[in-house]
């Protein structure tokens, strides 16, 4: 009612701070650089969370924050387990997923453990990656054939790559659209 912020607990979450670098101004601060010098000057109540992209730490290294790695499955196993557990509850929630992962109905427990695990090794720390994958071979557009899963999508841009293939399956179908999506992208 003042018009004012209370002095309770606030955070400010920039995400994709490496994304304001690709828009460097030609002088002046950076977000980065801007944050770096002020935060001395922010009220204690006042806490600030960024996002980097991993291949671009070099970022964040100057500013004085703790820095918690979201996507290095060799770095806390925590995300490991947070994957597995997330595989779990999608093939539990998800019987489809199950019956099409096991060859001739045999139930294979190990073509599951080896599936977890290759989807955990590719997806890098990606729960959408997992997601997509899982998605994709419960309605069938992806068919495990091996144990060696070859056939699977190795990262995000496959899975875009396949998910656009399967929308646009002919020339025709992707110009009836390609003039709304060459504004939008």
């Amino acid at each position: 009612s003042t018009g004012k912020i209370p002095a309770t607990l606030c955070i400010i979450v920039v995400d994709g701070l490496c994304e304001a670098e690709q828009h460097r101004p030609d002088c002046g601060d950076t977000l980065a650089s801007f944050v770096t010098k002020h935060l001395n000057q922010f009220p204690s109540w006042l806490k600030i969370v960024c996002t980097v992209r991993s291949s671009m730490l070099d970022i964040s290294r100057m500013m004085p924050f703790h820095n918690i790695c979201l996507d290095s499955t060799g770095a806390d196993e925590r995300l490991i387990k947070d994957l597995s557990d997330y595989i779990a509850s999608c093939m539990k929630a998800a019987p489809k997923i199950f019956s099409k992962i096991h060859n001739r109905n045999k139930i294979k427990k190990s073509l599951t453990t080896k599936l977890t695990s290759f989807l955990i090794n590719r997806a890098n720390g990606s729960f959408l990656y997992v997601k997509l994958v899982l998605d994709f071979i419960e309605r069938g557009s992806l068919v495990i054939k091996s144990g060696s899963f070859k056939g699977l999508p190795q990262n995000l841009s496959e899975i875009y790559h396949l998910g656009f293939n399967l929308k646009f399956s002919s020339s025709h179908s992707f110009d009836q659209v390609s003039d709304i999506l060459s504004i939008s992208l």
